[in-house]
This record gives structure tokens, C-alpha cells and sequence, in this order.
């Protein structure tokens, strides 16, 4: 089994890459196979594992080759995938309006309905901060959002999602669609 591994072409590809975005020196033994499994056997794959045991390395092996959604919980996960050159994509509460500057792209008059979005002279011209980072993941092969963007905008839509945190999308999804019915 070993040697399979170590003669396989794309082996050495995803370690010399490993290598560069990982700092890492070899793959740990069940790295590699697990993404390995996972490009070949169309099931969802869950890992648990402690922290520091390598599930990111997995995650990114995975959808190195076959492209995909990494979704997080928080803004702070987020921003060490994108620190680590990932394309991020975060709500429109995050960003400030270009059209009317005292109030975020959430109240932006494209979002509150004053005007159509796709009418906004700043999404149109490329000065929309919000839709320029939505355009720029959503023309990447990879990348990161958080599970309400992804409930609001592209859930279902890609072959390949990584949950990263996803004991917390239980909490996530009650909040998201909760309502209150009295009898």
C-alpha cells in the first residue's frame, strides 16, 4: 500500500504542494487516503479529529483537484482561510455602501429595496465592495463563507462543501429560520 502511495503521480504533486502551503514535511498517514477516498467515493465524508490534527490539510487536499465551498461559523475562522490566500466572501452587514456611506451594505438602498440591485450605479460600475468579493469567490474554484451566507445564497449549489466548526451549524440553522408560532 505504502509504495502505491508513494509511486502515484499525484502523491507527489499534493505533497510538494502541501509542502508550500502547509509548511509540512510529509503527509500524516491518514491524510492523504482520506482525500484521497473522498475524490473517489461520492459520499459525504465527516472527520473528527482534535484540533492541530491535520483536518484543514484534508479539507484543502480535497478541493484542490475538484474546486468547492469551505464554510465556517465564525468571521475569525474565515479570515485565517483567507489569509491563507482563499477567496472569502462575508455578508453585506460587513461592508459599507458606496451609494449612501453612512449605513452598511445591508441598508444600502439596493438591499432595502429603494432601488433594484442590479440598477445601483455602484455595483454596475465595480465600486460595490460587497458584490466585487461575492463576484471575486464566486468565480474562484474554492472558497470560503460563512454558513449564513451560504444558507442565504448558495446552499445546494456546489458538489463539494467543507463544514468546517460543524457542531455549531445545529445553533446556526435554528437562529437562521426560527419562528415563533403561539397557540
Amino acid at each position: 500500500r505504502e509504495q502505491w502511495w508513494e509511486d502515484n503521480g499525484e502523491y507527489a504533486d499534493d505533497l510538494a504542494w502541501a509542502q508550500k502551503e502547509f509548511g509540512i514535511d510529509q503527509f500524516r498517514d491518514y491524510q492523504w487516503e482520506t482525500a484521497v477516498l473522498k475524490r473517489v467515493v461520492p459520499i459525504p465524508l465527516l472527520v473528527d479529529a482534535p484540533t492541530g490534527s491535520g483536518k484543514s490539510l484534508i479539507a484543502r487536499l480535497v478541493l484542490r483537484r475538484n474546486g468547492g465551498l469551505i464554510l465556517t461559523a465564525d468571521h475569525a475562522l474565515q479570515a485565517q482561510y483567507a489569509a491563507g490566500g482563499i477567496p472569502s466572501a462575508t455578508g453585506k452587514a460587513n461592508w459599507p455602501c458606496t451609494i449612501k456611506p453612512s449605513v452598511t451594505a445591508a441598508r444600502a438602498p439596493c438591499s432595502t429595496g429603494e432601488i433594484r440591485s442590479s440598477a445601483c450605479d455602484a455595483r454596475q460600475d465595480g465600486l460595490c465592495p460587497y458584490y466585487n468579493q461575492v463576484d471575486i469567490a464566486e468565480a474562484s474554484d474554492v472558497f470560503v463563507t460563512n454558513y449564513h451566507m451560504w444558507l442565504n445564497r448558495w446552499a445546494g449549489q456546489h458538489r463539494y462543501t467543507v463544514s468546517d466548526e460543524a457542531h455549531r451549524i445545529e445553533g446556526i440553522l435554528r437562529e437562521w429560520q426560527t419562528a415563533q408560532v403561539e397557540f
